[in-house]
């Protein structure tokens, strides 16, 4: 079955994070997500997704592109968890990154069990500007 997709955005040169310990180092990494959407899709291609997006079940598709290091380097980011980076992405699609007023998502949903499939993959690139996110948001055929 073809879908076609309610939201898109593909980021390239972004490095995806995890959420680490303490709570203004996982606010900044959510922040800097939003922002980095934010600047690619525009305020008014965030508010067309929210008009689209009227609740109900959704799929999410999320490509995390991962830089594997240089040649004879340790790198760690192949390493982060996948359920640890869609963490970031599943806060920052919501109405609210802190549960405060402080710390705004982009409220493309409500709440994250509107989500009833995740399909995720970490793919590793050959350099930093290759490194990135996709992420595609589908209605649920479901529902």
């Amino acid at each position: 079955m073809n879908r076609e997709p309610i939201f898109r955005v593909d980021l390239r040169g972004f490095e995806p994070h995890v959420l680490g310990t303490g709570r203004g180092h996982k606010i900044e990494v959510k922040r800097s997500l939003r922002n980095a959407i934010l600047r690619k899709v525009g305020p008014a291609g965030i508010e067309k997704a929210r008009r689209r997006l009227d609740g109900g079940g959704l799929s999410l598709t999320v490509d995390f592109f991962l830089w594997k290091g240089a040649p004879g380097v340790t790198e760690t980011r192949r390493k982060k968890d996948i359920d640890n980076l869609l963490k970031t992405v599943l806060d920052v699609i919501q109405s609210d990154l802190d549960n405060t007023t402080r710390g705004k998502g982009l409220g493309l949903i409500d709440d994250d069990n509107e989500v009833w499939e995740i399909n995720a993959k970490k793919r590793l690139v050959d350099s930093e500007a290759e490194e990135g996110i996709s992420i595609t948001i589908y209605r649920n055929q479901e529902t």
